[in-house]
């Protein structure tokens, strides 16, 4: 199998499932409510701003993979949309599966002799790299995701 096809399989897998780590957006999030979505813990970002987060980067670097520039910028890679209800969250992640498979079909269809090529800037490194990192921290957010989940499920949590 080649890199451009294993790579789309990672993202596929990260969203919609059949991973090794048997975690996924799709399964993560489908119970989520709007309510949990937007709820703050005092010190943790909301699921809400991780799964902005992810998202961001998934599709500013799908843009690259589509011919475009890297215009994503860190500091605004947690400035989440305020939902005003729960039909504006259920809408924002079905956008954040369908960025997902819109990044996959493009990392499959990006030539496999071209990975190790700088990805936009030389200190980026290459786009191998890129791809790596961008799914290890996605992972290492959606475990967040899955810890305030489940704090806010606990009994033990005295919500106002």
């Amino acid at each position: 199998m080649e890199i451009s096809t294993r790579l789309a399989r990672h993202i596929r897998e990260f969203n919609t499932g059949g991973n090794m780590t048997w975690s996924n957006v799709s399964e993560v999030l489908a119970d989520v409510t709007w309510e949990e979505a937007t709820y703050e813990l005092e010190g943790f970002n909301t699921i809400a701003k991780l799964v902005y987060h992810i998202r961001y980067y998934m599709e500013g670097v799908s843009e690259v993979f589509a011919g475009g520039e890297l215009s994503i910028r860190d500091k605004y890679s947690f400035d989440c949309p305020v939902f005003e209800d729960a039909a504006s969250w259920e809408n924002f992640k079905e956008q954040v599966l369908s960025i997902g498979g819109i990044f996959a079909d493009r990392v499959a269809a990006y030539p496999n002799a071209s990975w190790e090529d700088n990805f936009t800037d030389e200190r980026y490194g290459v786009y191998f790299r890129n791809i790596i990192g961008l799914l290890e921290h996605s992972y290492y957010h959606l475990g967040q995701i899955v810890i305030i989940k489940k704090m806010l499920r606990s009994p033990y949590l005295k919500r106002e």
